[in-house]
């Protein structure tokens, strides 16, 4: 970590609610960073019930210089509306490059930003960039493989590899906590743009202006745990919004890499809960003019089952 004696290059944006069993290992894995420029560090408290909170303080107080916390005295995300960093932490960051770790994953190579950094800099063509990353159940101590590690392996080089849009949407591997992106490559204001905002669209509308580039190294660790939004989801629930998502981002945006994302989440849905709402089904055929696309998903998954 590098005292604030220069110009903040990077912000990077922790929110945090009811962390308390992981947040020093997040904070720790951030502070540790060795870096040759100054960076920030914005951590957003969605007022916390448990020790969350003392914690940020305690932290602050030491790192007053890097540390900038923000502590909610009512919970945000439960009145609805944006939430998270792009509306928390994006508007007061000071930094050219945002990184995102949120409270309950950590970073675990303390040259994270550093590499992730000289690579932008060296290739200003380049809106966004990804690290590689371990996924740990904390209930059976068990390090799964991830599937940017798979894609990695199908298709990387030594130094990394090169994400198009479709892949980005078709394989789950730009993880939030390996983000670093070009602050000026992302409209602050896209996330009251879209009802269902989640990373998708930020990951999205960056890679629309600038390129993105998957790096060959292991830089963070995200816990698998039941405290998190996604993971008390049903899968039915999580299936339901990524239709929402794939069908505001398509409506939004009319490209060939949103409409293909749309059908995989009809047929994602098709195949787990079997039917659509005909009310979608007969959308989709307008929309899309695929009656017979969409009818042999319906044939083909209704065997499944």
């Amino acid at each position: 970590m590098k005292r604030q004696e220069q110009q903040i290059l990077v912000s990077v944006s922790t929110i945090v609610y009811n962390h308390e069993r992981f947040l020093r290992q997040c904070i720790e894995g951030v502070l540790n960073q060795q870096t040759n420029f100054a960076f920030e560090y914005l951590i957003h408290d969605d007022c916390s019930t448990d020790g969350s909170a003392d914690i940020i303080r305690e932290y602050a107080a030491k790192y007053p210089d890097v540390i900038k916390p923000v502590f909610e005295t009512e919970n945000q995300y439960s009145k609805g509306g944006p939430w998270g960093s792009a509306v928390w932490n994006y508007p007061r960051a000071k930094g050219k490059y945002i990184a995102l770790c949120e409270g309950d994953d950590y970073w675990t190579d303390p040259l994270k930003l550093q590499k992730q950094v000289d690579f932008m800099e060296s290739h200003p063509d380049y809106s966004v960039c990804f690290c590689d990353y371990r996924n740990y159940n904390i209930y059976t101590n068990q390090y799964l493989e991830p599937e940017y590690t798979r894609l990695m392996r199908e298709r990387g080089e030594a130094d990394g590899m090169d994400l198009d849009i479709d892949t980005m949407f078709r394989r789950w591997v730009t993880m939030p906590l390996t983000i670093l992106f070009r602050a000026d490559a992302l409209d602050f204001n896209l996330v009251h743009q879209y009802k269902y905002y989640r990373d998708t669209h930020e990951t999205y509308h960056l890679m629309l202006n600038g390129k993105c580039r998957l790096m060959n190294f292991v830089g963070a660790m995200h816990n698998m745990h039941n405290g998190g939004i996604a993971t008390n989801l049903k899968i039915t629930e999580s299936i339901q919004i990524h239709i929402n998502v794939s069908e505001e981002l398509y409506l939004h945006n009319l490209d060939k890499d949103t409409k293909n994302n749309l059908i995989s989440a009809y047929a994602w849905k098709l195949r787990y809960t079997r039917p659509l709402s005909l009310a979608r089904v007969i959308c989709a055929t307008k929309i899309f003019n695929l009656n017979h696309n969409i009818w042999l998903y319906i044939k083909k998954y209704s065997k499944k089952k």
